[in-house]
């Protein structure tokens, strides 16, 4: 992490204040958050859009512990005294459907992408008025003509030093769960169609072994249903703790619930993935068409942020 932002400018803050705001908050960001925003960097740089280069993010906060799961695209109106506006309605409307869906997820910052790796005087607009839907949002910044071996992002935290607002880095992890490991792991090892992969190949033996498993239960069952003058005590001790290692999944709403929770990411995550890929599906072939129609097509070079 100290090597992430040894490029970056940092304001002059006392030495002991940064690692007070790095040690006090635990951070992680999870797949779909950097999957929506590549996919904002690349709408942008293709539709040549300038007023929608910052999102807000959500997430669930404990404690200092910040989880950030999602983040949507917000508008930001460039005013003629050069400030920045944010579309206030539009991001009220934002959260308000996004809390229909997941109701213990909040605000907790908002995120922009420049080319450069010094934090734009904008920014701290922005930030006083992201402060309206969260008292200390936090910032992740991202940088898009990056040459480096990491993750292009820092995230930041707003800190008041001699009267006047300073951002300060904080340290952050790439935190993963069960959905969004799977839908990650299909989607980097997709093979061509009609192949197999390490994710299919894995569904088809979790499937195998329910059905064994299922098969094998339906015997016990015969057994206590068909032949209750042949019961043993010690082989109703074994099956009854048979039964209590098995989860309690019928008729449990807190099972479906968070089944439901995890379907959902996954499709989100599956979605967004996909429309990626297509789009860079796209530009492998308008470039093909560019090389072979030169003098009906102009030749234009366009690059999309992955």
């Amino acid at each position: 992490w100290i090597d992430r932002i040894r490029r970056i400018r940092l304001p002059n803050l006392p030495i002991g204040l940064y690692g007070v705001v790095a040690m006090s908050l635990v951070a992680a960001i999870h797949p779909l958050t950097l999957l929506s925003i590549s996919d904002h960097i690349a709408r942008s740089q293709c539709q040549g859009q300038t007023n929608r280069s910052a999102g807000i993010m959500f997430g669930t906060q404990i404690g200092r512990d910040l989880q950030i799961y999602t983040c949507s695209p917000m508008n930001c109106q460039q005013l003629e005294n050069g400030l920045v506006q944010i579309d206030h309605e539009g991001v009220e409307s934002c959260i308000r459907l996004h809390k229909a869906v997941y109701s213990t997820h909040e605000v907790l910052g908002w995120y922009m992408f420049t080319e450069k790796y010094e934090v734009p005087d904008v920014a701290r607009v922005v930030q006083t008025q992201m402060e309206r839907y969260n008292e200390s949002p936090l910032f992740l910044h991202f940088i898009t003509e990056a040459q480096i071996a990491y993750l292009p992002a820092v995230l930041y935290v707003a800190v008041s030093h001699d009267k006047k607002r300073l951002f300060s880095p904080i340290p952050y992890t790439i935190a993963t769960e069960e959905a969004e490991r799977l839908t990650v792991d299909y989607l980097s090892n997709q093979s061509v169609v009609g192949g197999s992969n390490a994710l299919s190949m894995h569904l088809r033996s979790l499937s195998k072994s329910i059905a064994i498993m299922c098969e094998r239960l339906q015997i016990l069952i015969s057994y206590l249903s068909d032949h209750p003058e042949l019961h043993n005590g010690q082989l109703l001790r074994d099956i009854k703790t048979v039964c209590n290692s098995l989860p309690i999944v019928q008729d449990c709403p807190a099972f479906d619930k968070k089944f439901c929770s995890e379907l959902v990411d996954s499709l989100l995550l599956t979605k967004c993935a996909a429309t990626t890929r297509a789009s860079e599906c796209i530009q492998k072939l308008l470039e093909k068409c560019w090389i072979a129609f030169p003098d009906n097509i102009e030749h234009r070079k366009r690059r999309v942020f992955m």
